[in-house]
């Protein structure tokens, strides 16, 4: 593969984009042939990431402030705002920032493209680990609440801190092997089967919760139902003595 591969090439292309960095750090010529989508990006890409940053740092600043709300789930929900709120303010500036160098100098400079890529995979995937701690974190206090009150919500938080060291580091290393992989589809794979592994099993957590918060419903219901009755039969009764007198 050339130094001077355009974007036609299609998957090759792809290729080139994930290693042209870290291989040869030259630039990567590109027509102006979008430049309005180019612009429309950047701008659409400017203002999520600003609402991003605000509405994250607000929910940081809420649970940092308020010590009713540092809780161990509120915790994990402060670490994927933190996740998304660095996501604003670093991804999102890269991403405008390597599209405005193409529409500017009408090249790909790929050291910046690597950085944005490694960024934008390690936060992104960031999410969906915390989004499986949340989920296994509800699943304990469903199914354990004794278990959760006495080990997780007292004494949680800390806990929960090296917990989320772990998870940080564990996903630079999932993220490192991923741009490890020489091929794009290599990494698409690895990636999709990964995200099938986190995202199904979240996923029946998720349904595993939601069968025990019915049937307890339903068993709250049917105690409820005879009592009621009987309630409304002691009424009708008081009511027929008081007409009676």
């Amino acid at each position: 593969m050339t130094k001077n591969d355009t974007l036609d090439d299609g998957s090759n292309s792809l290729y080139y984009f994930f290693t042209c960095g870290i291989t040869s750090g030259t630039k990567y010529p590109l027509d102006d042939s979008n430049v309005n989508a180019i612009l429309a990006s950047i701008g659409v890409n400017l203002i999520i990431g600003a609402s991003t940053i605000i509405s994250n740092f607000l929910v940081i600043l809420a649970i940092y402030q308020t010590p009713t709300l540092k809780t161990p789930s509120n915790y994990l929900l402060m670490n994927a705002a933190i996740s998304d709120f660095l996501y604003g303010l670093i991804c999102i500036p890269l991403f405008s920032g390597n599209f405005l160098r193409i529409y500017i100098q009408k090249s790909h400079d790929c050291n910046l493209f690597i950085i944005m890529m490694a960024s934008i995979h390690f936060f992104g995937i960031l999410s969906f680990w915390i989004i499986l701690a949340v989920a296994v974190d509800r699943y304990i206090a469903v199914f354990k609440p004794y278990y959760y009150h006495e080990h997780i919500s007292c004494e949680g938080v800390q806990k929960y801190r090296y917990g989320i060291v772990t998870l940080w580091a564990a996903d630079a290393i999932f993220v490192t092997v991923a741009l490890a992989l020489k091929t794009f589809n290599a990494i698409l794979i690895f990636e999709a089967a990964c995200f099938v592994l986190i995202g199904g099993y979240s996923f029946f957590i998720h349904i595993k919760i939601y069968n025990q918060v019915r049937s307890v419903s339903c068993d709250i219901q049917t105690q409820q139902t005879p009592n009621m009755e009987r309630h409304f039969k002691e009424h009708n009764i008081n009511s027929e003595q008081v007409d009676s007198a």
